[in-house]
């Protein structure tokens, strides 16, 4: 157990001692890194310093030894502002190409689809790279790890050979210790029985005087006893002398009792009749309650009877106009089957004669018969004609959609090649501007305008 809780202290004491040399290490990681961007950043401002001294001097020297007359000023000065107008124009231009290009690149879901190609390449190249980082990572830790359990074994050796010594020493302070002990045994129980040998005669001399107390208690009992016997006799002749005394008072006790049973009785009788009166009052509201519930049924019984014989007028109004409307819809059917019966046998009286006139008047229907016929030959030759010049149409129509045709063919032949071209212009365009992994994500910027 105390090997153990050795070996636990040990190893929280190391892990404390590894956690503050990694503090220690990475506080003054953290002060180098701070100290060399400070000595970084008075490097920058040394050199922002002297260019800016420089360029002071340059201008006060161009100053100085400038003599221009107003146009020649002006005329720098035009020139200066045409060459910075054409830079801020060419930047324009480059900007709003290079926005153009963005946004195409956004857009375009094939340059996308290879920047994700390009990116999971990357992404798997650089798992790779750090799969094998972490497996160089882990046989250091592990040689580490057996360099420490090396030196662990060692550790719990020494503590073990430690832990034996110790125990040896225990064992002779032990035996020394049992020695003493059982010398300590041997005297206790020597004191023991002497002290045993005194009680049991302390006891005797008790017991010796708790008989006599015993013995003189037990005397005293019975002299009590002969005492309290001849005070009883004497109090029994007394009490026996005052007989009559105690008759008298028990009778009056009794007239007592009885005055205040008769009190008690005409008490319960008023009690008896007071009850008795509320039930009978309560009887008679009853019965007074039941009479008025009888008059309400009655009376209600009668306005049912009323109302019911309102709804029964109320029903029989409805179904009498339910059946007078089926009644007139029957009489209206009727009707109408009758006039379209009389207008049906009077068509068939008028066909009767018309076919009987027919059959009289023959020739003219032969004369009639020929206009037809002359009326058909007609109709059949326009036919004929409309014919051939509807092939005429058709024969023209062919052709003209021959023409069509070969000018579709055409037309997909040239947006064929048009579509390679596009085609072959945006692999160029994705070769170029697309397949990369982006990983610098610069600030957005408007400079051209300002």
């Amino acid at each position: 157990m105390d090997a153990n809780r050795i070996v636990d202290l040990r190893s929280k004491w190391e892990n404390k001692t590894t956690a503050k040399i990694e503090q220690m290490r990475k506080s003054g990681r953290v002060a180098q890194l701070v100290r060399d961007s400070a000595s970084q950043l008075l490097a920058r401002r040394k050199e922002l310093a002297g260019l800016l001294n420089a360029e002071m001097d340059m201008w006060q020297k161009e100053f100085a030894s400038t003599e221009e007359s107003p146009e020649v000023r002006k005329a720098s000065l035009q020139a200066r502002a045409l060459e910075l107008r054409d830079a801020r124009e060419a930047e324009r231009r480059a900007f709003v190409d290079e926005m153009y290009k963005m946004q195409w690149q956004a857009s375009c879901d094939d340059g996308r689809l290879l920047d994700s190609k390009a990116t999971i390449k990357r992404v798997m190249s650089d798992r790779q790279a750090q799969l094998q980082q972490k497996a160089a990572i882990a046989v250091t830790v592990q040689e580490q790890e057996d360099a420490l359990m090396k030196e662990w074994k060692q550790r719990i050796d020494e503590l073990e050979a430690k832990e034996t010594q110790k125990e040896r020493y225990r064992a002779s302070m032990e035996k020394e210790i049992r020695g003493m002990l059982d010398l300590q045994v041997e005297q206790h129980q020597q004191r023991k029985a002497v002290l045993k040998a005194r009680q049991a005669a302390d006891w005797s001399e008790e017991l010796s005087e708790w008989t006599a107390a015993m013995q003189k208690e037990k005397s005293e009992e019975l002299e009590r006893f002969v005492t309290a016997k001849a005070r009883g006799m004497e109090t029994r002749a007394f009490n026996e002398s005052r007989l009559h005394i105690r008759a008298e008072a028990a009778a009056e006790v009794r007239a007592q009792d009885l005055t205040l049973l008769n009190y008690a009785l005409e008490k319960e009788r008023a009690a008896q009749a007071a009850e008795q009166a509320k039930r009978d009052d309560e009887k008679a509201t009853t019965r007074r309650y039941q009479d008025y519930l009888k008059q309400q049924m009655v009376k209600e019984a009668q306005n049912f009877a009323t109302v019911d014989a309102l709804r029964q007028a109320e029903e029989n109004k409805i179904w009498a106009k339910r059946e007078q409307e089926q009644q007139d819809r029957h009489d209206a059917r009727s009707a109408l089957w009758k006039a379209t019966d009389q207008s049906r046998q009077e068509q068939m009286r008028m066909k009767a004669e018309r076919e009987v006139k027919e059959l009289d008047d023959g020739s003219e229907f032969r004369a009639h018969q020929e206009v037809l016929d002359r009326a058909a030959a007609d109709k059949e030759a326009a036919h004929k004609i409309a014919v051939m010049e509807n092939l005429r149409g058709i024969n023209a129509q062919k052709a003209f959609k021959e023409r069509l045709g070969r000018r579709e063919v055409q037309e997909k032949y040239l947006e064929t090649k048009m579509m390679l071209k596009v085609e072959q212009e945006h692999k160029a365009r994705l070769s170029e501007m697309a397949g990369t992994v982006q990983v610098n994500f610069p600030n957005k910027h408007t400079q051209w305008y300002t």
